[in-house]
This record gives C-alpha cells, structure tokens and sequence, in this order.
C-alpha cells in the first residue's frame, strides 16, 4: 500500500520499520518534508526525533493510518 508521513517537527527524525524481519526500511527526513512509500498492510512505523548524537523513540503509527487511499479507482 501507498503510505505518507509529514514531519511536522523542526528537528530531523528517522523512520524506521522494524516489526517485520524480512523488510529493511529506514529513511531521514528534514524538517516539514513529507515522504511517500510503500509498506505492506502489517507494518508499524517507528519515528525517532533528536539530532545527530541522539535520537528518542517519539512514536509508532500503524501504517494502515498513514495509507494513501486510492483515488479514481473502482472499489
């Protein structure tokens, strides 16, 4: 599923899902910038904000929450 996330803090956070073993995903993002990806149905998405010598684990959202719903297509 299409997924998108906003950073909505002025520091730069890593997201990061780790509940699923066979899926590697980790990306930074800036302040305010907003990611599109993808991610199966069961993924948790884990959020870490701080900078550069530490990061805190700020929150875990449901990808299913952040899913992109299909626009012009036939349900």
């Amino acid at each position: 599923m299409l997924c998108a996330y906003c950073n909505p803090s002025r520091r730069f956070q890593v997201l990061r899902i780790s509940n699923l073993p066979s899926l590697f995903f980790e990306r930074v993002i800036g302040p305010h910038q907003r990611l599109l990806f993808e991610s199966p149905t069961q993924a948790l998405l884990e959020i870490y904000t701080g900078d550069v010598a530490s990061s805190l684990l700020t929150a875990r959202i449901p990808c299913e929450q952040l899913q992109i719903p299909n626009i012009g297509q036939d349900v």
